[in-house]
């Protein structure tokens, strides 16, 4: 098997430190770059960490890369400012895509959320689904595209809820950050090419 390079963007956060360990943990990769606005949160012979000017992605350090990880999102405590949600939701990860295409990366794994449409009357829906558009017309040979509802948390009520929603409402049940980050790296291995969106209801991707 031919070792490849990945390249991570949001790997402070729940999902994408999921993802951090299981890329480590992969033979299939023998290089992880991270990119950060953080000092490193953890050490493997596998791992370079770069700390990064997320307002200048463009002018990032990155090798060569063959498939980039995007689980960039916008803090809790951030939610009802719409100038946070735009960067984080949308204009970050647009810019950390284009420097993926640009290091030559084939595959792009990115989350964003279920529901996600540009033409939705919500802003947060809108911003995902405008996104989604732009990330398919950057030449992509595999992109992958996952849309969790709420992440799974100590929070009862929030897990109560997944028992109430069946059918076609399984799309919005809540979702553990491990699972969507299991699904990302196993989705890295998919050999067929084009765009594939996995929403997620019980117990993993639909």
């Amino acid at each position: 098997m031919e070792a490849r390079t990945a390249l991570l963007a949001g790997a402070t956060g729940k999902v994408g430190g999921g993802c951090l360990r299981l890329l480590l943990e992969s033979p299939r990769y023998n290089a992880v770059h991270v990119l950060a606005r953080r000092g490193a949160t953890a050490t493997h012979p596998k791992l370079i960490w770069r700390r990064t000017d997320f307002d200048a992605l463009e002018n990032a350090a990155a090798p060569a890369v063959d498939d980039a990880f995007c689980a960039l999102g916008v803090r809790r405590d951030s939610l009802t400012n719409r100038r946070a949600l735009e960067l984080a939701e949308y204009a970050y990860p647009l810019a950390f895509a284009k420097l993926a295409a640009a290091r030559g990366a084939k595959r792009f794994l990115i989350v964003t959320s279920a529901a996600a449409d540009a033409d939705s009357p919500l802003f947060y829906l809108r911003l995902k689904g405008r996104l989604e558009e732009e990330l398919q017309t950057l030449g992509f040979q595999r992109l992958d595209i996952f849309r969790p509802s709420f992440l799974l948390s100590t929070n009862g009520v929030r897990n109560a809820l997944n028992m109430l929603l069946w059918g076609p409402l399984r799309q919005y049940r809540a979702v553990s950050p491990l699972a969507v980050a299991e699904a990302m790296t196993a989705g890295a291995a998919e050999p067929e090419p084009g765009v594939r969106i996995h929403c997620f209801g019980f117990p993993g991707p639909a």
